[in-house]
């Protein structure tokens, strides 16, 4: 019979976890208004810097039709809610990190009130 020995998740690797979501976001927040002042030049018909890069407006058209609604509308709530429980339920998984205070200061706070 083998023996199976569980891993033990290191901190290191959650804290890497932790550290890049903080860094993505902060990123993700620099990029967005960065895009959205561009996009503000662009409307005002700012001239482009002449250099490697360029920059234009793309529009896509699409219709984003309140399929629910309508369904409500021609065929009843009743059916809507039949539809709706009749289809598989999806179930995502993510993974959340969470940060604790180094070392748990509740912990501390225990003991010092008990002396």
């Amino acid at each position: 019979m083998a023996v199976q020995t569980i891993a033990v998740i290191k901190q290191a690797d959650l804290q890497q976890i932790h550290d890049l979501q903080v860094e993505i976001a902060d990123k993700q927040l620099r990029l967005d208004g960065i895009t959205e002042q561009v996009k503000q030049q662009l409307f005002a018909k700012a001239p482009i810097e002449r250099g490697r890069f360029d920059a234009l407006l793309s529009y896509t058209r699409m219709h984003n039709v309140p399929w629910k609604q309508v369904v409500i509308e021609q065929l009843g709530q009743a059916y809507a809610e039949a539809v709706r429980k009749a289809t598989p339920t999806v179930t995502r998984c993510e993974l959340k990190v969470i940060e604790h205070a180094i070392p748990p200061l509740w912990k501390h706070l225990e003991s010092e009130m008990v002396e």
